[in-house]
């Protein structure tokens, strides 16, 4: 653990501005990784089954926010060197990540859940010329699978056939436009169940998350059969930490959300 890390963040410009700050820096001022992991503790304990390091996961949470600026800076020098380089006009540039991370949320660490704090990533996509709308988010959901047919439209390449994903290049015209209305994912318990004596996972956990709820079901990997079953607000409680499944307030949000997940697994 370098206690010398350097944080940068960018202004709105691109400009860089230089933030050196150490891990130890960083907790002197308001100590923003150790109220996070408190309050993380105080959510676990409502279980009583969190089995955590608190040293440990201070430093984590330090180290992965440490991280994250760093990244924005590296980001803006390869944006720069772009521009100066003369071919940013005819460049498309793409900035996604291939899964979350969890820092002690749901008493989890690292990947492989169907969480929000892993399932959503950033998905930044630059196009050269005025049609599109650089610059500007949209609520449109996205998947990764999404990445491949849009940069065969921003390519003007021939359609290779049919793919399991869509452009997205409306809702790089026009942010307003929803070209999808959800999101799935997919993860089995153990998550590493190649690590298990049989080699096989117990449950597969199969998720949808549409503008309001995410929905999650674990089916039985022999049988198929449902075993448990998650639902949650994800518009007033983006957390995920209580469990709405059945709630009669949520009915026609769940049901939709079921009828998605069934197409779709």
């Amino acid at each position: 653990m370098s206690e010398n890390l350097e944080v940068v963040e960018v202004d709105e410009a691109g400009e860089e501005k230089k933030a050196p700050k150490s891990i130890a820096k960083l907790e002197e001022e308001g100590d923003i990784a150790a109220d996070y992991l408190e309050g993380l503790l105080d959510i676990a304990d409502l279980d009583g089954d969190i089995d955590m390091d608190v040293e440990n996961g201070r430093a984590m949470v330090s180290i992965v926010g440490a991280d994250l600026s760093q990244l924005v800076g590296e980001r803006g020098k390869v944006l720069d060197a772009l521009d100066r380089s003369g071919v940013a006009e005819r460049t498309i540039v793409i900035f996604i990540a291939d899964h979350g991370y969890h820092i002690g949320e749901h008493t989890l660490w690292g990947k492989t859940s169907n969480f929000e704090h892993d399932a959503r990533v950033p998905f930044f996509i630059g196009a050269p010329g005025s049609l599109y709308a650089n610059g500007r988010s949209t609520r449109c959901f996205a998947e990764l699978i999404d990445l491949f047919p849009t940069l065969v439209d921003l390519c003007r390449l021939p359609k290779p056939g049919p793919l399991d994903g869509v452009s997205l290049v409306p809702s790089l015209i026009q942010p307003e436009r929803l070209t999808k209305n959800a999101a799935f994912t997919q993860h089995p318990r153990p998550a590493y169940y190649d690590r298990e004596p049989d080699k096989q996972p117990k449950v597969m956990g199969v998720s949808v998350r549409t503008p309001r709820v995410r929905y999650t079901e674990w089916r039985d990997w022999k049988t198929g059969d449902t075993v448990a079953r998650e639902l949650y607000d994800d518009g007033q409680e983006p957390a995920e930490v209580q469990n709405r499944i059945d709630d009669p307030k949520f009915f026609r949000e769940q049901r939709a959300a079921e009828a998605l997940l069934r197409q779709q697994f």
